[in-house]
């Protein structure tokens, strides 16, 4: 058995951790409903724990990925799993708000460090990634994703919802015991030595989050004050400290490896994917169907897409990378406006199949984006770069469906509606993401 974990560690603990996050981060709003029954919170109080995870993993997420690069990945990814744990503990014990707020830290905290480094766990050390093994957790962990929040409400369900943070504690401490025994992987490339300006980490981080909530909460002024102060701070220490306008990324590396380029058609990929949050409404307020037909909905058309990440390296191998990323860019661009026009028309029909359209090629630009980002980047910088890439993508998640919103709802007598054309409008968004970054990418030539 511990041999049996020795050899394939890597891939087991990069498949179970979305398991676990599916688990325990992706389903707090089935949840929410019987935490505020018990707990008595308020709507501040709600939002708070549905936010803090994604904070905290903002934040930290880059930081945590250089530290990953100086140091050994194993034990950081070791100490994220015990954080995970210690925040599922103390969420299911919590009978007020401040305990299981602090529990939710800790989820984030680990989840900064899971969420990136579980890439570059399935590459094991090796310069090049096995792509038939990376389709593999490519399809798996979509499976995971689709069927975690369906397992936390049946739990929740049938033993109460603290029985949801109970099982994903005893989870985390199950992949803790795998990767105890997991042994780190030896690569001949020497580490890289050198300084990590924290403070400018950590500020950078905090500037673009409050950008973000900015934009996403203009009466927050608080969080312009954020965002302000951190301007204030960077310039202090670039001009003080000598630090860099990008203070934990050697920035001629995304250059020379054109990793800007696939970044940006993974940032399109992701702000596709964050118009289901937009999507999901439709079907309710247009589409009238209730929650529960909503998302089965979405779920059934979103399963292609487990079926396509298993057959991603052989798509790879059969097709050239420019010409798969092209197609799915367009494809991209056609399945989202069909999207707008089936709300336009409230034609639910088309509507499912562009979702099918959509999901198929979301699926291809996700396993060949990581795969080529991977590949391209040595091996001790690929902690940093995958983290800076999936702070990138939430960063075009949360910015686009703060502008989505803003455009898709609009207000009468103090309630929010949403109507096909503020619909078909919102839609707009993905489609010029995608469309940006095809003309991108195209003018680069993925080189």
């Amino acid at each position: 058995m511990i041999s049996f974990v020795h050899a394939h560690g890597n891939f087991i603990i990069a498949n179970l951790i979305f398991l676990l996050l599916s688990l325990s981060q992706n389903s707090i709003s089935l949840l929410l409903p019987s935490i505020q029954e018990e707990m008595l919170l308020s709507a501040n109080d709600q939002q708070w724990i549905i936010n803090i995870p994604f904070v905290i993993t903002t934040i930290f997420m880059t930081l945590l990925g250089k530290i990953t690069d100086i140091c050994n990945r194993m034990p950081i990814v070791r100490l994220s799993l015990l954080s995970f744990l210690l925040g599922n503990s103390i969420a299911a014990l919590s009978t007020t708000f401040f305990p299981f707020f602090i529990g939710r830290m800790l989820q984030g905290f680990g989840a900064a460090v899971l969420l990136p480094q579980s890439y570059v766990l399935i590459k094991q050390g090796k310069r090049k990634a096995n792509d038939i093994l990376f389709s593999y957790f490519m399809g798996i962990t979509t499976l995971f994703l689709i069927v975690g929040p369906g397992v936390a409400g049946t739990i929740c369900a049938l033993l109460g919802w603290r029985w949801v943070f109970w099982i994903g504690g005893i989870f985390s401490l199950f992949i803790l015991l795998i990767a105890i025994y997991t042994p780190d992987c030896k690569t001949s490339e020497k580490k890289i030595a050198e300084k990590i300006d924290y403070l400018g980490a950590l500020l950078m981080a905090v500037l673009s989050l409050s950008s973000i909530f900015c934009i996403s909460t203009l009466s927050h002024s608080i969080f312009l004050l954020w965002g302000l102060v951190a301007v204030i701070s960077l310039l202090f220490l670039k001009k003080h400290l000598g630090t860099c306008s990008w203070p934990i990324m050697d920035v001629t590396l995304f250059k020379r490896a054109s990793l800007f380029v696939y970044t940006m058609v993974l940032c399109s990929m992701q702000i596709t994917m964050a118009s289901t949050y937009i999507v999901s409404f439709a079907l309710q307020h247009i589409f009238n169907l209730n929650p529960a037909a909503s998302g089965i909905l979405l779920t059934i058309t979103i399963a292609p897409s487990i079926l396509v990440s298993f057959l991603s390296s052989y798509i790879q191998k059969r097709f050239r990378t420019t010409q798969i990323i092209r197609t799915s860019l367009v494809m991209l661009i056609l399945g989202n406006l069909l999207i707008g026009c089936a709300g336009y028309y409230h034609t639910i029909h088309l509507l499912t199949v562009s979702r099918f359209i959509i999901s198929f090629f979301i699926s291809i630009l996700l396993s060949v984006g990581m795969t080529v980002i991977l590949n391209k980047v040595p091996i001790a910088q690929q902690g940093t770069v995958s983290s800076l890439v999936y702070q990138f993508r939430e960063f075009s998640n949360m910015f686009c469906v703060a502008v989505m919103h803003a455009i898709a709802f609009c207000s009468q007598q103090s309630i929010q509606i949403m109507t096909g054309t503020r619909f078909a409008l919102s839609m707009l968004i993905p489609t010029l993401a995608a469309f940006v970054a095809l003309l991108f990418f195209h003018k680069n030539k993925g080189h």
